[in-house]
């Protein structure tokens, strides 16, 4: 008799590698954007906060911007896919002028806000920088220090259980990072809807405010600007250029 989480791990390694479509090597002063889903969830589903996201900043066509998400157990595709859009001389590693070109965003939900905190601080040992992570709900160990080569960090978070988000991320060089803060939300008594064909009965029942985020239009609004604040500006610098 298999348990549910040797399952679970069985039906996560059944699933295809995800399908980027970043080009690689990544010309001069071009953005990437990566969302990391939560859960289980597969590299994309189009009813799910983290890739609709994705899919709003792809429809608004913005030059020089590349959106991609994945699944949080899939960021060592990801990191390889960065260290690729990186190798602009093809040699095969990324060199420290390569690296310092970087334009790099990274937001994700629950175990994707984890993955997030993680690939930046691989990045940070491969002199990688970051302009911008996103941690919703983050649920994960060593979520809560940001590391250095991350320009700009905020975090959002609820705190009902069995699952809530880290509650305070700090940089670990202030001089080196802003964080732009840590928001608590509250869905007690909420009104946001969570329709069973979307959300399972432990979702709707057992992990709801957990859940809720993601059904938050307003949240993912506020994260979508906040990323469109933070690439505006150099893929407009980019084009005129």
């Amino acid at each position: 008799m298999y348990s549910a989480v040797s399952l679970l791990l069985f039906a996560a390694a059944s699933y295809p590698p995800p399908e980027f479509h970043t080009p690689t090597p990544l010309p001069g002063g071009d953005i990437l954007v990566v969302g990391f889903m939560h859960g289980w969830e597969r590299d994309f589903n189009p009813v799910r906060a983290v890739s609709k996201v994705a899919v709003n900043l792809r429809n608004r066509a913005l030059p020089k911007v590349h959106v991609e998400t994945a699944a949080n157990r899939n960021r060592k595709l990801v990191r390889e896919l960065i260290l690729k859009s990186l190798d602009s001389d093809g040699s095969g590693a990324v060199n420290p002028e390569e690296a310092g070109r970087a334009r790099i965003v990274i937001y994700g939900f629950s175990k994707g806000g984890s993955a997030t905190v993680q690939l930046a601080r691989e990045l940070q040992a491969l002199g990688i920088p970051v302009l911008l992570t996103v941690q919703v709900d983050s649920w994960g160990r060593k979520d809560s220090v940001i590391p250095s080569n991350v320009q700009r960090a905020v975090n959002f978070f609820q705190s009902s259980w069995p699952v809530r988000g880290v509650q305070r991320i700090r940089a670990e060089n202030p001089r080196k990072t802003e964080i732009l803060g840590n928001h608590k939300l509250s869905y007690r008594n909420s009104s946001i809807e969570l329709p069973p064909d979307r959300y399972d009965h432990w979702q709707r029942h057992w992990y709801r405010p957990h859940a809720t985020i993601d059904a938050d239009a307003a949240l993912w609004t506020r994260i979508e600007n906040l990323i469109l604040d933070t690439v505006r500006p150099l893929c407009c610098l980019a084009k005129a250029e």
